[in-house]
């Protein structure tokens, strides 16, 4: 990115996406909106 325009750290995404993924398999029925809809 340009100067001025840092990207964010690959740290941030992978460790949110490697923490929740085993933490939270699923959300409880009611959180989201049934699949398809």
């Amino acid at each position: 990115p340009p100067p001025g325009d840092p990207a964010p750290p690959p740290d941030v995404p992978a460790v949110l996406v490697d923490d929740t993924a085993p933490d939270m398999p699923a959300p409880p029925p009611g959180e989201l909106p049934p699949a398809g809809s």
